[in-house]
């Protein structure tokens, strides 16, 4: 059955990340993969937040899992939206802690602009 394509309310996302992260599913990425050309701004944000989610809270990213969000974030992070960027640009770092190879191979395949606000985006280390 296709997806809904009705945009994610912050609530939603809120619930939704808590799910993604007491609970990582192959089904949870599946349907976050297949919401990321979504037509709405709103849904877009709210993915690009919940694969930050799902990298931050998985123990591990199988390979394949990792180049599927690898993708999404790549494009996400290149979105006309700028907050949708922004939150891709974090969910990027999420994803460098699980897997440095494809994070870092995101980032020869876009822009300057883009490779600019992923290394401003860089939390602080701890």
């Amino acid at each position: 059955a296709p997806l809904p394509q009705a945009p994610i309310s912050k609530p939603s996302v809120q619930a939704a990340g808590a799910l993604v992260a007491a609970a990582p599913s192959e089904g949870a990425s599946a349907v976050l993969l297949a919401t990321v050309g979504s037509p709405h701004h709103q849904t877009r944000r709210g993915v690009a937040s919940l694969l930050g989610a799902a990298c931050a809270s998985a123990l591990e990213l199988p390979p394949p899992q990792a180049a599927a969000f690898a993708s999404a974030i790549r494009a996400l992070v290149c979105d006309t939206d700028a907050t949708v960027r922004a939150t891709a640009a974090s969910a990027y770092w999420e994803l460098h802690r699980r897997s440095v190879a494809d994070a870092d191979a995101i980032l020869p395949q876009v822009q300057p602009p883009q490779q600019k606000l992923i290394q401003r985006s860089k939390p602080a280390a701890k």
